[in-house]
């Protein structure tokens, strides 16, 4: 009876410690948490690394005069319905770092046309980040808005074009050292006329084919 005791005593703690967490190489880890967003951002508001995952639940309207900032590390998911996406009327900043980079994907990161990626009417600027898994992972109207700086990132695994741009806004777009891979087709498409077309690749980026 003693030794049921014990081995009562000893496992009731771990098995606390097993619902609060997960075990990784042995050691109890505590289980990440995920924040929910979606409807409008009304103020400046940042992403952080330390709330990371952030779940779009619903379209995410970041409104005009209003700056999103995500933070390098930070991972951006949709809980996988074709209608959401990001959009951006105001200024989004979404700088990681080689080490620490930002990504934006659908909920189980593992299959093209799950969400409908960011759409840019205001500014934004991307570095270090992966896209990946949408529809058109970027896609830019407005030639009244900001510029769009992209650099340093990967769009790969995205259904209709990795970015869309319509004509008019051509001139907002701003590319340096940018990989598409295994995108349809895989490289960056103009609206014209309501149909897109082909542009051809920029200097300074890298088109890889499927």
């Amino acid at each position: 009876m003693k030794r049921a005791t014990i081995f009562l005593t000893l496992l009731l703690p771990i098995s606390l410690l097993l619902g609060l967490g997960f075990v990784i190489n042995g050691r109890i880890q505590a289980k990440p948490q995920m924040v929910d967003v979606g409807g409008s951002i009304t103020t400046d508001t940042i992403w952080t690394v330390a709330n990371s995952p952030y779940i779009i639940t619903e379209t995410v309207t970041v409104e005009a005069g209003v700056i999103l900032t995500v933070e390098a590390g930070v991972t951006v998911m949709t809980s996988g319905d074709m209608g959401q996406y990001l959009d951006v009327k105001g200024h989004l900043e979404v700088i990681g770092t080689a080490v620490n980079p930002i990504l934006f994907t659908a909920f189980d990161d593992l299959s093209t046309n799950r969400w409908s990626g960011i759409a840019v009417s205001g500014s934004a600027n991307f570095d270090y980040i992966t896209m990946r898994y949408a529809y058109t992972a970027l896609f830019m109207s407005e030639s009244s808005g900001g510029d769009v700086l992209l650099e340093n990132s990967l769009f790969e695994e995205n259904s209709v074009y990795p970015i869309v741009v319509d004509t008019d806004a051509l001139h907002r777009l701003k590319m340096n050292n940018v990989i598409f891979n295994n995108n349809v087709p895989n490289r960056v498409g103009i609206n014209r006329s309501g149909s897109a077309g082909d542009i051809l690749e920029l200097a300074g980026n890298v088109l890889l084919t499927p």
